[in-house]
């Protein structure tokens, strides 16, 4: 190529050229530029590069190989690749932009390549039996690319060291060995949070040994461990894909996570409720998972949650043990809900039907009263069950968790928000009884149009308070819970939709599984005719005077009440 750049005429770069596309298309790379040309000394470029196999394409302004003489190995002729506005672009929309400048090969054999960059640390790419291995020696990432999504940063590795190997274990087959031990300095995760963006630097050291068997599409995962900062981490994991169906058995120990480190990691920062908390409280966690996806009922569930309050719980969850108001605010107005003794609308819990309690239990959270918070047994049934239908079916949130979010969320579906709100139920349970928590998720989450609280229900749409529901009228209310908005077309006159009413049924057949309810007051209320709306006109909120919050004294620690369990 040298002798042909030196006395051939321009069209030797053109053969040089037409020699790389053939080359390629032999190794099915469909490969075009707009110009071959010698650079001297000793370079031959690519310009307007574009290189295309399968979902993967290289594309470049310009791509220099620079040559050297006396290399022993064909390859060895290559001493340095210029690059100039180069990316590495996936048809999912992940993209690697490299950065310009010149990458050094002072290795480059059949066998072993060196590729180094000035103060950016080296990559040690070696062939060994059936498979590679590749080194990672202070590889200062951003200075080699950038990892992006749909064109926004997605992932800084930081500064890198560590081995990442695959070998395969059947000459000329498909199953391979991988093994990985890696340490990130300075890593920037994908933002769980509504903006773009990534997380706070964070110190992580990753290892994992891995079985990939690809005609079975099955991961086995004999051990992984991950630690860095707030974060300790290990398990083993089995994912194997069969037709419609994905089997699972999964090992987590995680001895310690804070929740503050996680938060900021993870680009979610706290709500304003934990805002200049310096310490969210910390979780240990063991867990079990098995079972097939395709049978949510199959999947087998075993945890431990343990979770340790901060010395300090912040001031606006202590403030929930006493009397307090709760602004929800409309486009069009705003509604101010007293939860104070004697207040209009506030309906204290043991003014509350047992049996509703039960109704509503058994429906939203029939773990409640024995969970922390955070149900994690019924956290994988709801997402098979939900990847099963192909949409949203089932949810697995707690109520204390739809708690957390009335009280201090907002109503999007982000990861950013199921991150809050998982932090800020843990903390809740921490705060407040379990008494106590029901009472407020009672009298204030939305039983319809603007109507908040089970009194202000109660009167809406049967004219009479709460200790005086049938068990039919509470099974009424249970079923809205889930959509309380939009289930108002299946209730629209007065008549009960047929699949709404298949909704309220189903919670007496629960009360009835339980022995809740007799026989005979399962098929009384199963038979009930419901006399819906007429009695009490449909609120019209109107923007009104703010009412400010009682505060309530921040109790020593002796006078909180204990936690109770039926």
């Amino acid at each position: 190529m040298l002798l042909l750049g030196l006395f051939g005429p321009p069209f030797a770069a053109r053969r040089v050229g037409d020699r790389l596309k053939s080359e390629a298309a032999r190794r099915g790379v469909a490969l075009t530029f707009s110009r071959a040309r010698f650079a001297w000394p000793g370079a031959f470029v690519l310009e307007d590069l574009a290189a295309r196999k399968g979902e993967l394409r290289l594309e470049a302004r310009s791509l220099g190989v620079v040559l050297a003489f006396g290399g022993r190995d064909p390859l060895g002729w290559v001493s340095a690749l210029d690059v100039s506005g180069g990316r590495v672009l996936h048809a999912r929309g992940f993209s690697v932009d490299l950065a310009d400048g010149r990458t050094e090969l002072p290795v480059l054999t059949r066998e072993f390549a060196v590729l180094t960059r000035e103060g950016a640390g080296s990559l040690h790419l070696r062939a060994v039996p059936g498979g590679a291995e590749l080194s990672l020696k202070s590889l200062d990432a951003p200075r080699w690319g950038t990892v992006k999504k749909a064109g926004r940063p997605f992932l800084v590795p930081g500064r890198l060291h560590g081995v990442l190997r695959a070998t395969r274990v059947v000459p000329g087959g498909d199953v391979y060995e991988m093994r990985v031990h890696v340490h990130a300095k300075g890593l920037r995760l994908p933002s769980l949070g509504e903006e773009a963006g990534l997380g706070a630097p964070v110190n992580l050291e990753v290892s994992a040994e891995a079985l990939v068997d690809l005609p079975l599409r099955r991961l086995v995962v004999r051990c992984w461990q991950a630690e860095g900062q707030g974060l300790e981490a290990r398990g083993t994991a089995l994912l194997f894909v069969t037709e419609g169906d994905a089997i699972v058995d999964l090992d987590l120990h995680v001895p310690e996570v804070r929740l503050k480190e996680l938060l900021s990691a993870s680009g979610a920062p706290p709500p304003d409720a934990l805002a200049g908390s310096s310490d969210l409280g910390s979780l240990k966690l063991d867990y079990r998972l098995s079972g097939h996806l395709k049978d949510p009922q199959s999947l087998l569930v075993e945890d431990d949650l343990r979770f340790r309050s901060p010395e300090e719980l912040p001031p606006a969850l202590l403030a929930l043990r006493g009397p307090f108001v709760h602004r929800v605010t409309y486009p069009d107005c705003v509604v101010d809900i007293d939860l104070r003794d004697g207040a209009p609308g506030f309906v204290p819990l043991v003014r509350v039907p047992p049996l509703f309690v039960r109704a509503l239990t058994i429906s939203e959270d029939a773990g409640f009263f024995s969970h922390e918070g955070l149900d994690l047994r019924e956290l994988p049934v709801a997402l098979a069950t939900n990847w099963i239908r192909g949409e949203s079916a089932r949810g697995g949130s707690t109520i204390s968790q739809q708690l957390a979010k009335n009280l201090f969320l907002s109503r999007e579906k982000t990861v950013a928000r199921k991150v809050r709100e998982a932090a800020l139920t843990l903390l809740l349970e921490s705060a407040l009884t379990k008494e106590r928590i029901l009472e407020i998720y009672l009298n204030v989450i939305e039983w319809g149009p603007k109507v908040h609280g089970l009194g202000p229900a109660c009167r809406f749409y049967f004219g009479k308070p709460p200790e005086a529901l049938t068990p039919k009228e509470m099974a009424f209310l249970v079923s809205l819970i889930p959509g309380p908005v939009k289930y108002q077309s299946s209730i629209a006159g007065g008549t009960l939709r047929p699949g709404f009413a298949r909704l309220v049924v189903n919670v007496l057949a629960k009360l009835r599984s339980v022995d809740a309810l007799t026989e005979e007051e399962y098929l009384a209320a199963r038979d009930e005719e419901l006399g819906l709306f007429g009695r009490v006109p449909a609120p019209k909120p109107a923007p009104v005077e703010a009412v400010e919050p009682v505060e309530s004294p921040t109790p020593s620690p002796e006078s909180e009440p204990s936690r109770s369990r039926p």
